[in-house]
């Protein structure tokens, strides 16, 4: 049956950035569908939701590292709702390495797997879906280390820097079809994933301050209520105590010689 609703998918829906943006869809009434490893994490988080009694909400037990997993969560999907309206590629982990050499082939794998080629799976699927309904939004969480360095966690800097050039490159083929892809950029962020970070970088953290999950979510709020905003990386931090918000520009080029 066809929903009469918009609906969601959120991977990594289960805990931290993914749980609160399953929180703001089942807010503003969509339909949703939360996809995490996690069965008891997933589970609760759909329960609450449809407590709630605003949108319906269903959990898709889902290794984003698995193509078919990826195929059977968009498929469900569709057979329940009959539309995809927003795709929220959230899922992540963090390996804690102190040098290079400690990084294992294995979590270098796991990483790009999980963040990188998932993403790509799960955009390729309802990507098709999207311009046959006339539109859509694809939110991909990237990350403040983006841009910065993260000498202990390489891999996951590395995987967040190339969502970004995924998403722009997804925005610029989906313009012609409506569908919008943008990126949000979150720096230190309460969640479970920060329990792998080193104590001296976490005691650095707490003097500065984290962000909340649910500020994290009002970025895909502000996608929604945009419908021209497409092609962004919206980044937020917490600074002196309350979070604030920073949109990128495109990267500009200054000429030098090599000489």
């Amino acid at each position: 049956m066809k929903s009469e609703k918009k609906v969601a998918i959120v991977t990594g829906g289960a805990s931290g950035i993914g749980k609160a943006t399953a929180q703001l869809f089942g807010s503003l009434s969509y339909d949703l569908v939360v996809a995490d490893i996690d069965v008891a994490g997933g589970e609760a988080v759909v329960e609450e939701i449809n407590a709630a009694d605003l949108g319906r909400a269903t959990f898709v037990s889902t290794d984003l590292s698995a193509a078919g997993d990826i195929s059977k969560l968009v498929e469900i999907s569709m057979e329940i709702h009959g539309r995809i309206d927003v795709l929220h590629n959230n899922a992540g982990l963090l390996f804690v390495r102190k040098s290079l050499e400690d990084v294992d082939t294995s979590e270098w794998d796991r990483l790009i797997a999980v963040m990188l080629t998932g993403t790509f799976l799960a955009t390729k699927a309802v990507f098709p879906i999207m311009r046959q309904q006339g539109g859509g939004l694809i939110v991909n969480t990237s990350s403040r280390v983006a841009w910065t360095p993260l000498e202990w966690g390489i891999p996951y800097a590395t995987v967040k820097a190339g969502l970004l050039g995924f998403s722009r490159s997804v925005a610029a083929l989906g313009r012609p079809h409506n569908i919008r892809c943008n990126a949000i950029c979150p720096g230190a962020v309460k969640t479970a994933l920060q329990r792998e970070s080193p104590k001296e970088i976490l005691d650095d953290l707490d003097r500065q301050g984290w962000l909340d999950p649910a500020e994290v979510a009002q970025i895909i709020h502000y996608f929604i209520e945009n419908p021209s905003a497409t092609g962004e990386e919206i980044l937020t931090e917490m600074r002196n105590g309350r979070p604030l918000y920073f949109r990128s520009r495109p990267t500009l080029f200054e000429e030098f010689s090599l000489g």
